[in-house]
């Protein structure tokens, strides 16, 4: 994640660091999906609907951390 914050920050006309503690929210946060799935496949439900549904949480939720500054 830090990698990637950096990468995008070179792209940016206006630099703005990323405190490594935000990046361990975006990364709890989006470590958290594959899991999602796998247990909704383990009690047979993965259709589209469940995953365009769990995509929708985690733009939820990376937009709650992007806020919680």
């Amino acid at each position: 994640m830090y990698g990637i914050a950096r990468a995008l920050n070179a792209f940016r006309r206006k630099k703005q660091e990323i405190r490594l503690q935000q990046l361990y929210y975006y990364a709890s946060v989006l470590a958290l999906a594959p899991v999602m799935i796998v247990g909704m496949r383990s009690i047979g439900h993965s259709g589209l609907q469940d995953v365009a549904l769990v995509i929708l949480f985690e733009i939820i939720a990376c937009f709650y951390v992007m806020k919680r500054r």
